[in-house]
């Protein structure tokens, strides 16, 4: 069972939250976060809202996998308020197949009020941290819009390196494409290269 011990933070504007791996009960809350992040920066999104799980017990059924499986991740930043708010929420998941379990995908957003304010890269760093103390994972990867600069910034500050640009990966509409990079940190000793 992937968790981590809720740990309490601040911003770099003072504002107060916890870090805690998100339980299905706060599934209402993750929702909420979703059409946030939706008003909000679609821009940066492959998953369009139709495509997401927007019912309750999707999103239920979503966060108890993360829970269930050993090398899945979900962490939230929470306000503490009441109703409580979702600041920001990351996601990790390796691979399927044997031989590509050794590394996993983030998936991240931040909430439109608390951005450039640090959460993120708390998010960030407490899905390294677990990583580097996880028995397997050796490697965590992730996709971002070349656009995306400020994200792009802060994975590059975290020591994740580029892999590979796919060009026009992600296509945005009629005739408008955006370039897709591919980032990973690994969490263990790079393994030298081979073929």
């Amino acid at each position: 069972m992937a968790r981590v011990d809720a740990r309490q933070k601040e911003s770099r504007t003072g504002r107060r939250y916890l870090l805690r791996t998100i339980v299905p009960d706060d599934a209402q809350t993750l929702l909420d976060h979703t059409k946030d992040f939706e008003a909000t920066a679609l821009e940066f999104s492959v998953t369009l809202p139709e495509e997401r799980q927007n019912s309750l017990e999707k999103r239920r059924a979503w966060v108890q996998e993360h829970l269930d499986e050993p090398d899945w991740l979900a962490l939230g930043a929470f306000d503490g308020g009441t109703p409580e708010i979702a600041l920001g929420a990351v996601c990790f998941a390796t691979h399927k197949l044997k031989r590509l379990r050794h590394m996993g995908t983030i998936g991240i957003s931040v909430h439109s009020m608390c951005r450039d304010e640090g959460i993120g890269a708390a998010l960030m760093q407490g899905v390294i941290d677990w990583a580097r103390a996880h028995p397997t994972i050796e490697c965590v990867g992730l996709n971002v819009f070349v656009s995306n600069a400020r994200a792009v910034h802060l994975y590059r500050k975290l020591g994740f390196v580029d892999q590979y640009v796919q060009k026009a990966f992600i296509k945005m509409g009629p005739g408008e494409y955006q370039d897709d990079i591919r980032m990973a940190l690994w969490v263990k000793d790079v393994p030298p290269a081979g073929g």
